[in-house]
């Protein structure tokens, strides 16, 4: 069995609580239970632990309703599954807020008594972790579980990095994952942070323990460190060999875990297409997309691939899903992996990535006609390194949903629209904010009943026409010269002209903001 959030509510501790917000995530699994309560934002180092649940009262952001919601928004991105606080009465005049974040987050808020200030975080930890020790003590299914946490995973968190940190949790042990010559593919830690293992995993390939042992499965105690235990375990995966490097402090480590480990990266590898071949050029993408420049160097070097030329990306959403779709990536998938035209693609998740070398359209010549302008919802250009690849994917999977709803009429978004697009997010999730007061005040003068038509004519001209009158009257079936006359009262109601700098890009961002809240709200109605 699994403990789920649903089933912490029933500990003795947590029956006080109530949940006040996502209800929908109350059957998510949960692996460890912690507590936070410093939140730095800006620290660049995040640890993703997946499956947590968080305890904590806000009292570091303890008036301050925006950091309040920056922390359940960052908790929830680094692997929060449920927040548990305390003493909420200090917090008080923000709670209406902090639950509709956790809504809008699906993530389970549990409010305690909120004036008992005698309740401790120590019992919750202590029937928490009672209850998890007693399930991990009598599973026998670590494998089905963990395929069940990764399937409940984000996609952008669908990752090798996760997989092996549920792994090492599991096996309370640092794992890493490499070819048969020792190139580190991936890597996780117990405790972790606790990255002086790494030190521990190069120092048994430098005294050729890999080499010595890399075919067989073998237990080495203290051969590099006095009190620590080591174990190799070659497997193959897809014709590919690959090797599975454990250390440990404690005696848990053994045979028949890391074989549930094995098993576990290879059902991970063929269910969710992940590939893991450090000699096939597919594998190039998820460390791209991952932000793992070490292993996508290593790749790139094996397969001959001119790395530095990447600087476009297109992003085809979901492809998986569309079953007419499944017989081209079958038949193309091959032939757009190509080292000598600089254009590498995989599915990665549901969705297809193809990255292509400056100004290069060869690779697209491969697609059958108006397959790339049916599927095609994300075209970038101008990439100039590494980190920039991850740092698009990261915000093409922050916002994409946004930007659907803020540019409907849009075939695909570039990086303008994406960008813009999370500025509104951000604006919509903090809507007591003086910058989100200051864009409703500009259009509340186009909130008339009188004129309903002005705001949703504004919007479709700016958001949808590109600032052209005559696609605005093909989009919204009026003639031309009534838009001309809704955009003059728009115009005078303002009291601005809604076309020059900067005051265009003030009433754009309105705009896009007011699309976000209207969707939000049609989402509530509902």
């Amino acid at each position: 069995m699994s403990i789920t959030v649903r089933d912490c509510m029933t500990l003795p501790s947590l029956q006080l609580g109530r949940v006040a917000a996502g209800r929908d995530g109350l059957d998510v699994i949960v692996n460890s239970v912690s507590v936070i309560e410093f939140d730095d934002k800006d620290d660049p180092e995040e640890i993703f632990t997946p499956n947590e649940l968080l305890i904590t009262s806000l009292y570091c952001a303890r008036g301050d309703i925006m950091e309040q919601s920056r922390i359940l928004r960052s908790s929830r991105k680094n692997g929060a599954v449920g927040i548990v606080l305390f003493y909420a009465s200090m917090i008080r005049d923000s709670l209406d807020t902090l639950i509709e974040t956790a809504n809008q987050l699906n993530l389970p808020l549990i409010i305690m008594p909120e004036d008992n200030m005698g309740l401790k975080y120590s019992d919750v930890i202590s029937d928490i972790s009672e209850m998890l020790l007693i399930d991990r003590q009598s599973e026998n299914s670590f494998v089905n579980n963990s395929m069940e946490r990764i399937a409940q995973l984000q996609d952008s968190e669908r990752n090798l990095t996760n997989v092996l940190q549920i792994a090492a949790y599991h096996a309370r042990a640092s794992l890493f994952l490499s070819d048969r010559d020792g190139r580190l593919l991936g890597s996780a830690y117990w405790p972790a942070d606790n990255e002086q293992e790494l030190e521990l995993y190069r120092a048994d390939i430098a005294a050729g323990q890999l080499h010595h042992h890399g075919t067989e499965q073998v237990l080495l105690p203290g051969c590099v460190a006095p009190g620590t235990r080591h174990l190799l375990r070659a497997f193959t995966l897809h014709g590919k060999t690959l090797v599975l490097h454990a250390i440990t402090h404690n005696d848990r480590l053994s045979y028949p875990i890391i074989g549930q480990i094995v098993e576990l990266l290879q059902l991970f590898s063929s269910v969710w297409n992940y590939p893991l071949d450090p000699a096939s050029l597919p594998s190039l993408v998820p460390a791209l997309l991952e932000g793992d420049p070490a292993r996508a160097k290593h790749i790139a070097e094996t397969t001959s691939f001119p790395l530095e030329a990447l600087s476009q990306m297109l992003i085809f959403p979901e492809l998986t899903a569309d079953p007419s779709a499944a017989q081209v990536l079958d038949d193309l998938l091959p032939q757009l992996n190509s080292a000598r035209n600089a254009s590498v693609s995989a599915v990665y998740g549901k969705d297809l990535f193809l990255l292509l070398g400056k100004q290069d359209a060869s690779p697209l010549e491969q697609l059958p006609e108006n397959w790339l302008h049916d599927h095609i919802r994300v075209a970038i250009r101008g990439l100039q390194s590494l980190q920039e690849i991850h740092d698009v994917y990261q915000l093409y999977r922050s916002v994409f949903q946004s930007c659907r709803q803020i540019y409907p009429e849009a075939r695909f978004f570039d990086i303008w629209k994406l960008e813009l697009a999370r500025e509104a997010a951000a604006l919509a999730a903090a809507p007591g904010s003086s910058r989100a007061a200051t864009l409703h005040r500009l259009l509340a003068p186009l909130d008339d009943h009188k004129n309903p038509e002005l705001l949703p004519t504004l919007a479709v001209y700016l958001l949808d026409a590109d600032s052209e009158v005559k696609r605005t009257s093909e989009l919204l079936f009026v003639h031309r010269n009534t838009i001309l006359y809704r955009l003059n009262q728009v115009r005078e109601k303002l009291g601005q002209e809604i076309d020059t700098l900067p005051m265009s890009y003030e009433v754009y961002l309105a705009a896009a903001l007011w699309r976000l809240e209207q969707n939000e709200e049609r989402v509530v109605s509902k």
